[in-house]
């Protein structure tokens, strides 16, 4: 530092900040300083040579850094297209500086690990619910600071029924080849007659116990069934599609119900997310209804 008198005729200082009285009156004394400024550094909390500045306050500025983005990330296998990825977003303070994401897990995989914003994709099955951390570290003019998040890997294993409902004339039996949907289809026959429709709702669940909904995601949903065998067996419509949600029907057309005959048809159906079979169950079709078991 360097001290100065305003008033020498008064007062003097000297560099050790000494002042010597000459004559009564009154003198500013004044200090200049070059050098390092000292700032804070977070997290320790201890100050270092820096040029970030203080705010003109005791409170030092620090480097911070926060994760944003989903908790949870669906698994799929490699012949599925569901959704497996997720995108988290870190926002480093003060703005400017440089990202570097990491992971000790093999449970996904991290791309675009030196933007802000990084996707982690799925590649095994979490053991256990957060079992995943993802870390950044945010490093702006030679001061870091971190982050972590921790991710759960969830594989579609079981379907939890939410709704089940059966209207006793809600579809619609058109004779010819029509196209095949929860509200009408099509059979071998002429004319249109109204048949039931079964209607269940599942929820995706996930590997724990007790299991987990696995939602918010756009996974991939596929239906099949085994060969049909029984009186009036044909072939029988499958569904698909995706999102977080299944919605699934069940109706039989037939112009031997149409005329008040008997029919009984058989068949298994599996129903798979992203790849992963979820629900095996028997289904049985008459004229008049539908079981499923379980």
């Amino acid at each position: 530092s360097t001290w100065s008198s305003g008033n020498t005729s008064v007062a003097t200082v000297n560099s050790s900040a000494r002042v010597t009285a000459v004559a009564g009156g009154s003198a500013n004394i004044n200090a200049s300083y070059s050098g390092t400024e000292y700032y804070c550094y977070q997290p320790q909390g201890r100050c270092v040579a820096h040029s970030i500045p203080c705010n003109g306050s005791s409170t030092c500025n620090v480097v911070t850094v926060t994760i944003s983005g989903d908790t949870s990330v669906p698994l799929r296998t490699g012949s599925s297209n569901g959704q497996n990825s997720i995108t988290l977003t870190a926002a480093g303070n003060p703005s400017g500086g440089a990202y570097s994401w990491s992971t000790t897990s093999g449970n996904v995989t991290l791309s675009g690990t030196t933007s802000a914003t990084a996707t982690v994709t799925a590649s095994a099955a979490s053991a256990s619910i957060g079992d995943t951390p993802v870390e950044v570290t945010y490093t702006m003019n030679g001061l870091t600071a971190s982050s972590t998040t921790n991710i759960t890997v969830e594989k579609p294993t079981s379907l939890e029924v939410v709704t089940d409902t059966t209207n006793a004339t809600g579809h619609t039996c058109v004779g010819g080849s029509g196209t095949s949907g929860c509200a009408q289809s099509g059979f071998t026959g002429s004319g249109s007659y109204a048949s039931y429709l079964r209607t269940r709702t599942y929820y995706i669940m996930d590997q724990f116990n007790p299991p987990r909904r696995i939602q918010g995601f756009n996974m991939q949903i596929q239906e099949s069934y085994t060969t049909p065998t029984g009186q009036c067996a044909g072939p029988i419509a499958t569904g698909g599609g995706n999102g977080d949600t299944i919605t699934d029907c069940f109706y039989f057309c037939s112009a031997t119900c149409q005329t008040g005959g008997s029919c009984g048809v058989s068949a298994t159906q599996t129903g798979t997310v992203n790849g992963f079979s979820v629900a095996t169950e028997s289904v049985t079709w008459t004229c008049t209804g539908v079981s499923l078991s379980p």
